[in-house]
């Protein structure tokens, strides 16, 4: 029993040791940690240079003042941010994930180009004709210019439409020139399709499913094939069947 006692004091004593220099670490080390490394992966932001601003962040911040929950929120707060991940490692690096908005298509209004991302989400707004190659979207209009904004509820599968198509035939989604919107009598829009390198539209209506966007594409390559390119107007899928009108003579 005597053998035990000094080892439990020496235990107590390692205890009280650790204890204070645990304590010390948090009153006095902790505190003066600070932030050294800000590391970036996935797309990277536009702004890298500045996202230490835009995360509201000073020089010389101190490690445990960071609050991660925060700083994503701030960041996806950005038109032009899709998703962030924020995430702190001890004992002085903060690393930022970023998935940026791309562009699917364009929106001329009043003079602006309004890039429009997969979602439907508006987040960026320019005066130059920079992206100009991809599809226009026409006949919407909005209340304010500035990202953030996102096109009607009812025209958000059309562009998840076109995301598909993007994905599964570049090379039909890069015949698509113009999609105007043209609001109908059941509170939503049709869609009219202008191809290039054909004078033929497509009035698709609301019909905006793959195998329709399919069928387009394949009633333009026979229209081409038999030589009526030039005598025909457009393609109406909103009849059944599917009707083609002629040019007025």
């Amino acid at each position: 029993m005597t053998a035990i006692r000094p080892v439990l004091k020496g235990f107590i004593g390692l205890l009280v040791v650790l204890l204070v220099l645990e304590l010390a670490f948090h009153l006095v080390a902790a505190p003066n940690l600070k932030l050294a490394k800000l590391v970036f992966l996935g797309d990277r932001p536009r702004l890298e240079s500045s996202v230490g601003k835009l995360l509201g962040l000073r020089d010389h911040e101190y490690y445990f003042s960071i609050d991660e929950g925060m700083l994503k929120s701030r960041l996806e707060a950005l038109a032009w941010v899709k998703t962030a991940r924020v995430e702190k490692s001890f004992p002085d690096t903060l690393t930022v994930e970023l998935e940026v908005r791309k562009a699917l298509a364009v929106s001329l209004v009043g003079g602006a180009v309004l890039s429009v991302d997969e979602d439907g989400w508006v987040f960026d707004v320019r005066t130059d004709s920079q992206g100009l190659d991809l599809p226009v979207i026409s006949g919407v209009t909005f209340e304010s210019l500035k990202p953030g904004i996102r096109f009607p509820e009812t025209v958000l599968p059309l562009f998840e439409r076109l995301s598909e198509l993007r994905h599964s035939s570049p090379g039909l989604f890069r015949m698509v020139s113009e999609i105007e919107l043209q609001r109908n009598d059941r509170g939503g829009f049709d869609a009219v399709f202008y191809p290039i390198h054909t004078p033929v539209r497509i009035l698709l209506g609301d019909r905006w499913d793959q195998a329709s966007i399919q069928q387009m594409f394949v009633l333009l390559d026979l229209v081409s094939r038999q030589g009526w390119t030039g005598k025909t107007k457009e393609i109406d899928f909103r009849a059944t069947p599917v009707v083609l009108r002629p040019r007025e003579s």
